[in-house]
């Protein structure tokens, strides 16, 4: 009897061990199983015909003009015609030396493998395939074999990671690097597709990589449809489609891509021209992704929508206005104060239009004074005001109502800019005091808010342009900006809240520049690189004297990017009490002093007087409701009528009504690797706190191991089922 109840004990001992194990499995499985399936991109199709077709189709002459397109920068542009350097670089990656344009150099051994997923700094230019691009840049440029072989191999080994792993591992599926690597293949595979002793395996796994890249663009759950990211996804199959004609999904990938981006552009462009992305840099950007999308709508057959070609248009029209003679950008949102690269540029020998323009739906207004000189500088200024706000929040800073001025070849008032990802300060950076927005002190950066433009107009020598930011709770910004003729900018700041006390402004000028104090309220600013000298001026309602910082962290401020790096730079911090009084500042060309009154109330902001005067020169701008009288001290007077625009919202609605619907179709899935991981770091402590607590009750209560592991199994899948369903939801 006793033999048969151990036997029944020991059998009794098994199941429940083996209902705990399989417990455990159920409960990994309920966490990782959504992520296997996520970026599962199906078996392979591609056989040995499809290859063999490959090999003839499309025209060498298509596959190097897709190979051209390149959605993602590895080389510097500088770069590009030095046959030297493009050598040296490929010569970096045969030797595990890698560098990706002007960045430091990573050690990477060749070839590929996994762990160079790991390496942060360069992590979407190798996820992208970025070695294999610098290999077939030295190849290109001096045809020598090793270069052409050892890209192939790279990729071959690219291909092993990428078709063996079951989950992502740095940003080996992220959409840029994915949609960045059709280019690279379709230019390898011009070189070696009709290359005799290409091995038959090596051909097929390439094209079996193309196919798996397709597979996992083309998936509803991975489509990006906030932003570039998206139009980049929808351009790579396109591109994949026109490269790799043979491939058994080839249609169905053009089609995808075809669809989608037309449905994106909707709420991508303003059909005003600007791309609605927040950044100066980013409508660069997308201008070349729409040149890229016209082109390959033509090369794969798509019905090109009849609207596009003006749209271009109307975006490179943008472009001119944006685009100075040195090819830089007025900084707001995502952008670099360093030279656009002459590829990237428009022609800037051609003037933009001296004029106002506002684009009240885009939230941008931009002016131009003494283009009749393009290009030279003496005389020439650009001045740029940003209020967008848009859903997507694309490259979006807290940066509404921002000024930026250019004059004399330099910018004067500017923002921090594209501040890189994951460095110290980028929150900051890309919060209020990152640009010299108004804006409450401590208020959050995502603050539910809504800036309105109350009214703008122009006279020949003034423009002028009204603008307020409403929260919640009855609180407001108006910030009220006046240029007078391309040397004098006056800003009127005005705020109210019924819980914060200070309104808080940083004033951000260049490196080179030298700024001074020289009385209570008034600096100097000297660059270091010219002779112009400028003024900037503060008057009014002022709650203390200002400050002036530079490359600081905490509290934020003094900083620019330039070319991807941030730099100090002077900044002007200057505090208001939000009590609707205003203050005036007054950015001013030349070296006189000047002196600044204002004139204003709290009982309405549409009414005061602003005086500047110095010996030779000023002016007096009065504001009555929507009206402005400018007295010039030559005895000149200009009015200006400030126009409320109209319809904004209606015109407004239909941009965001179809990224609301593309979100409907799109949702897209939270990235959750790091959390899963997480998830079962902490299942492993877990089992090992399960195991001890079952070593100690087989030694004091062995009759009650299969009870504690019962318990423990219903506990296992528990936890499957909470981390599933609620935690990782």
């Amino acid at each position: 009897m006793k033999g048969a109840s151990s036997k029944k004990f020991q059998t009794l001992c098994r199941l429940a061990l083996a209902a705990n194990g399989l417990a455990v499995v159920v409960a990994l499985a309920l966490i990782w199983i959504p992520e296997v399936r996520l970026y599962w991109a199906g078996s392979t199709q591609v056989s040995n015909e499809d290859v063999l077709r490959g090999r003839t189709s499309p025209a060498l002459i298509t596959l190097a003009e897709i190979g051209d397109q390149s959605l993602l920068t590895v080389i510097d542009p500088n770069d590009r015609r030095d046959p030297n350097r493009l050598r040296q670089l490929g010569e970096g990656v045969i030797t595990g030396n890698v560098q990706f344009g002007q960045r430091p150099t990573a050690v990477l051994p060749f070839p590929f493998r996994a762990a160079h997923l790991d390496a942060a700094s360069e992590a979407l230019q190798i996820a992208g395939l970025g070695t294999v691009r610098l290999l077939l840049g030295a190849y290109t440029a001096t045809l020598d074999r090793r270069f052409l072989d050892a890209a192939l191999e790279e990729t071959l080994a690219f291909n092993q990671v990428d078709a063996w792993r079951l989950v992502p591992r740095g940003l080996l599926w992220n959409d840029h690097a994915i949609a960045a690597r059709v280019s690279t293949l379709a230019l390898l595979w011009s070189f070696v597709r009709s290359d005799r002793d290409l091995d038959p395996g090596a051909a097929q796994a390439l094209l079996e990589l193309v196919d798996r890249t397709g597979a996992r663009l083309a998936k509803p759950e991975l489509y990006n449809s906030r932003t570039n990211h998206g139009i980049m996804q929808n351009i790579a199959l396109i591109q994949l489609a026109v490269a790799f004609p043979t491939l058994p999904r080839a249609e169905y990938f053009k089609t995808v891509g075809c669809s989608r981006i037309v449905k994106q552009v909707r709420y991508y462009v303003d059909p005003e021209g600007p791309v609605l992305e927040h950044s100066a840099g980013y409508h660069e950007f997308g201008r070349e992704l729409l040149v890229k999308a016209i082109r390959l709508f033509e090369l794969g057959g798509c019905p090109l929508p009849s609207e596009w070609p003006e749209l271009l248009e109307r975006v490179t029209q943008f472009s001119h206005l944006l685009e100075r003679p040195d090819r830089t950008l007025p900084v707001y949102g995502n952008t670099d104060h360093a030279p656009l690269a002459v590829e990237e540029s428009i022609d800037v020998s051609r003037a933009p239009a001296p004029a106002t323009r506002l684009y009240d739906v885009a939230g941008v207004a931009l002016a131009w004074r003494g283009t009749e000189d393009w290009p030279r500088v003496q005389h020439l200024s650009q001045t740029a005001v940003t209020w967008s706000n848009f859903p997507t929040r694309a490259h979006k800073h807290a940066d509404d109502m921002a000024i930026v001025v250019w004059a004399q070849g330099r910018a004067w008032l500017t923002n921090s800019g594209y501040w890189p990802y994951g460095a110290e300060g980028f929150d900051d950076a890309n919060g209020w005091r990152g640009s010299n927005a108004p804006h409450f002190q401590g208020e959050p950066s995502r603050v539910e808010r809504d800036t309105i433009l109350l009214g703008a107009g122009a006279s020949p020598s003034v423009s002028v342009i009204d603008l307020e930011r409403r929260l919640a709770q009855g609180a407001s910004v108006r910030r009220q900006i006046v240029e007078v003729g391309g040397n004098a900018w006056l800003v009127l700041d005005s705020a109210s809240h019924p819980k914060v006390q200070l309104l808080e402004s940083l004033w951000t000028t260049m490196p080179e520049t030298k700024v001074e104090a020289v009385g209570q309220g008034e600096f100097v600013l000297r660059p270091s690189d010219s002779t112009a000298t400028a003024r900037l001026i503060f008057a009014g309602a002022v709650a203390s004297p200002p400050v002036i910082r530079s490359g600081s962290l905490a509290p934020f401020g003094g900083w620019i990017v330039r070319s991807g790096r941030p730099t100090p730079a002077p900044s002007i911090e200057v505090q208001q009490r939000a009590d609707r009084m205003p203050i005036a500042t007054v950015l001013k060309l030349g070296e006189q002093s000047a002196s600044v009154s204002v004139d204003a109330t709290k009982a309405d902001e549409s009414q005061w007087t602003i005086s500047v005067k110095s010996v030779s020169e000023g002016f007096v701008i009065r504001r009555m409701k929507d009206l402005l009288l400018i007295q010039f001290a030559d005895g000149r007077d200009e009015r200006v009528q400030l126009v409320a625009p109209t319809n904004v919202g209606g015109r407004r609605r239909h941009i965001v009504s179809a990224y609301e619907e593309a979100m409907r179709e799109f949702p897209g899935v939270r990235e959750l690797t790091f959390y899963r991981y997480r998830l079962t770091m902490l299942a492993l402590l877990l089992l090992a706190a399960q195991e001890l607590v079952i070593a100690a009750t087989r030694r004091f209560s062995r009759g009650s191991v299969p009870v504690v592991r019962a318990v423990a199994s219903l506990a296992w899948l528990s936890f499957g089922f909470l981390a599933a369903f609620w935690y990782l939801r």
